[in-house]
């Protein structure tokens, strides 16, 4: 479980983990001039969100067949995030690093949950070398019509890879209370069937 004091493992394995880590390194450059808090967050869970997680939650409530995995992640709701980024800049003390994170589960019990909130069938939770295998596929298959692939090769390696962090000390420090999974899953999938009603009629 990592926390704010956590040293980084050395090594990059995605794309977007290289490019937060540049950001974040030059924003401690930039503190020698003005004041910097870090924030680190956890998956952020939104209604209507075009980004990845957000897919994941579209396509689970579409009851389209996805991947997903046992390896742990930590989600936030938004409404959190978004508390927790205006208390950080608020009252948080420069050079210091808060992590904002509420629930820890895998991608497979999160999207189940959603899935049984949605009646719809459950995603496969696949091994990491068979989820990078399907990944390859994908990728090859999509590539020559320059489309998305279904499943990207970095996308299979932060599902199956995971990560785990512990946002206590950011609630304590900031006053911030998490909502847990339970009570915003409802709400979340709701949205998003509302939204497919719309694109469908």
């Amino acid at each position: 479980m990592g926390d704010e004091f956590t040293k980084h493992r050395g090594h990059t394995e995605t794309e977007f983990e290289r490019s937060q880590l540049d950001a974040e390194r030059l924003a401690l450059k930039m503190g020698k001039r003005i004041e910097v808090v870090i924030v680190n967050t956890g998956l952020v869970v939104a209604p209507a969100d075009p980004g990845w997680t957000g897919r994941l939650i579209a396509q689970c409530v579409q009851g389209k067949q996805q991947v997903s995995s046992n390896a742990p992640l930590s989600w936030v709701w938004v409404e959190d995030a978004v508390e927790g980024l205006m208390r950080a800049a608020i009252q948080g003390n420069p050079g210091e690093r808060y992590i904002l994170s509420g629930d820890v589960m895998s991608s497979h019990d999160f999207l189940s949950k959603v899935a049984a909130r949605a009646r719809t069938s459950k995603p496969r939770a696949l091994p990491k070398h068979l989820a990078l295998s399907e990944a390859a596929l994908s990728t090859a298959l999509a590539k020559p019509f320059g489309q998305r692939p279904k499943l990207a090769m970095d996308e299979a390696r932060f599902l199956t890879s995971g990560f785990r962090v512990d946002g206590t000390h950011a609630s304590s420090e900031l006053g911030l209370d998490y909502t847990p999974a339970s009570r915003y899953i409802n709400a979340v999938v709701t949205t998003y069937q509302q939204a497919q009603k719309r694109f469908t009629k």
